[in-house]
C-alpha cells in the first residue's frame, strides 16, 4: 500500500521540524562549550538554515575585548573544473562568508599609569 501525499507530507513537517530542533539545541550547545572553554560569554541569533546573524563573543581577560560578527552563512559549492578529454571534476567546498567583523581591544593598564601629572621641579 502506498504513502498518500498528506502521509507524506506530514512525515515531512516532523522529520524537519526535529531537525530544526536538533540544530537549536547542538547551537546552543556549542555556545555554552565555547563559554566554558574560552572563559568568554557567547551570543547569537539564528537567520535561516544556514545563517547566524549578530554573533558576539565577549572575552572577560586578554587583549581582545570582544569580536562580534554581523552574518554568518555557510554554503555548499561545486567547482566545475575540467579534467582531461570531456571529465568534469564535482567535488564540493564548504564555503563560509563572514560578514561585518569588528574586533575590539582592551586599552592596556600600564598606558594610563604613565600618564601620571608630573610637578614641575624648581629651580634653585
Amino acid at each position: 500500500m502506498g504513502a498518500s501525499p498528506a502521509k507524506f507530507l506530514f512525515g515531512f513537517l516532523i522529520v524537519s521540524m526535529l531537525l530544526w530542533i536538533i540544530f537549536m539545541f547542538a547551537s546552543r550547545l556549542l555556545a555554552w562549550v565555547l563559554s566554558r572553554t574560552l572563559g568568554a560569554s557567547v551570543g547569537f541569533r539564528i537567520g535561516g538554515w544556514k545563517c547566524l546573524r549578530d554573533v558576539v563573543v565577549k572575552f572577560n581577560k586578554g587583549a581582545i575585548g570582544s569580536i562580534s560578527v554581523g552574518e554568518i552563512r555557510l554554503s555548499l559549492r561545486q567547482s566545475l573544473v575540467k579534467l582531461g578529454i570531456g571529465f568534469i571534476s564535482r567535488d564540493p567546498k564548504l564555503q563560509v562568508l563572514i560578514c561585518d567583523l569588528e574586533v575590539v581591544i582592551r586599552s592596556s593598564k600600564k598606558s594610563t599609569q604613565k600618564s601620571r601629572y608630573k610637578k614641575p621641579r624648581s629651580a634653585g
